[in-house]
């Protein structure tokens, strides 16, 4: 495929950054049944969608679209250097990061797109760059981990992990826990590393291959691990959703689950896109299921989003679906692109950000009606 090409351009208010325009008793199971067929129709809307603006990539649709991903700024970005680029943006204290399919790794000022350093790294990078402001952490698609010093790039340490026969196209973006380091990997595993050194501190199967051919055994956990009070949740292909114990990785409680996605998380819900269309919500203290919603089977959902208190998912349509939290019926559709969303779905403020196959760039602002009344934004 062709490597995507961007010259960063300024804008004002929100600054939308693309690499290509450039996850005691339990309470009573509900369940949304399936209908066969065309989507149900949508209900009165609970959800206003008003759409703000939209571009056209300039790239054509001949790109690794899957991977692309919005970085939304509270601030502007400048022009700068010409960069090829292969997977998302990281951002942290003003400094935009950034990797290539040639395994280069740039730190560019958010201000202006001045080069502040370039690192190396062994392969081509798929997920964004994470950084704690002094060390930038960056996870190849070989299956290596690196650490970069964040003011010049120079390589701090590297962990190396087995990468199956096959896997999926894409690598987990590592989470950053104080010291510590959480990441995901292509053969089921997650990993806690020394911040400092990269050594492990501890590690966690979420999934086990199984079956006879290499496709049957693919486990990655490409979903970015998520952290909430102590818990780190993650999911694997093939495999399973987990809560892990953040300090020693102990496994909390599972759920036979498969999915590739990032998942959602809120005070009450843990929501899980599987691969065949189902959405999840449970309960993140035990796993216990709250409701499923497998009416969009089929239809290649997106991971999930919060819009607010709302789930929202994509489809490969081009239809945004907004659930109820409760009990996962459809509160709002509305169709974005004649062509599919990959996601995933970014939103700040009620203000939603996506790009559909051909990279389009959608950008839209809700809001959440009941009995003829807008709701004030929740948080």
């Amino acid at each position: 495929m062709p490597l995507m090409r961007r010259r960063f351009a300024s804008r004002s208010a929100l600054a939308l950054l693309l690499t290509a325009l450039v996850a005691c008793g339990a309470p009573p199971l509900r369940e949304v049944h399936r209908e066969e067929g065309a989507l149900q129709p949508a209900p009165v809307s609970e959800v206003k969608v008003h759409p703000l603006w939209y571009r056209q990539s300039q790239t054509g649709h001949d790109v690794d679209e899957a991977l692309l991903a919005p970085a939304v700024h509270d601030r502007e970005a400048g022009g700068g250097e010409r960069v090829e680029l292969t997977g998302g943006l990281g951002e942290r204290a003003g400094v935009l990061l950034m990797g290539s399919r040639e395994g280069g790794v740039f730190g560019l000022a958010r201000k202006d797109g001045t080069r502040l350093w370039r690192g190396r790294v062994s392969s081509e990078v798929l997920a964004p760059p994470v950084s704690d402001g002094r060390v930038v952490v960056v996870h190849v698609n070989d299956g290596r981990i690196f650490a970069l010093d964040g003011a010049t790039g120079e390589r701090l340490w590297v962990y190396e992990s087995s990468v199956p026969a096959l896997s999926l196209r894409g690598t987990s973006t590592p989470l950053i826990d104080s010291r510590r380091l959480i990441v995901g990997l292509a053969n089921g595993k997650v990993l806690a590393l020394s911040l400092k050194d990269g050594k492990v501190i501890w590690e966690a199967t979420v999934a086990v291959p199984q079956g006879r051919s290499e496709l049957e055994r693919i486990v990655d956990v490409d979903g970015d691990p998520l952290l909430r009070d102590g818990v780190i949740y993650a999911a694997a292909y093939h495999g399973r959703v987990v809560a892990l114990s953040a300090a020693t990785g102990r496994v909390l409680w599972s759920r036979d689950i498969s999915t590739a996605h990032t998942m959602a998380l809120d005070a009450g819900h843990l929501y899980v896109s599987d691969e065949d269309g189902t959405l999840w919500a449970l309960e993140p203290r035990g796993g216990a299921v709250l409701w499923k919603q497998d009416a969009l089977q089929g239809r290649g959902l997106t991971a999930p989003a919060l819009d607010g208190e709302i789930p929202v998912v994509g489809d490969n349509s081009g239809y945004l679906h907004w659930l109820s939290p409760r009990d996962g019926s459809v509160l709002a559709r509305h169709r974005v692109s004649e062509v599919g969303l990959p996601g995933p779905i970014v939103v700040r403020d009620e203000v939603l950000y996506l790009k559909d196959w051909h990279n389009a760039v959608y950008v839209l602002e809700t809001e959440k009606v009941r009995g003829g009344r807008k709701q004030k934004p929740q948080g």
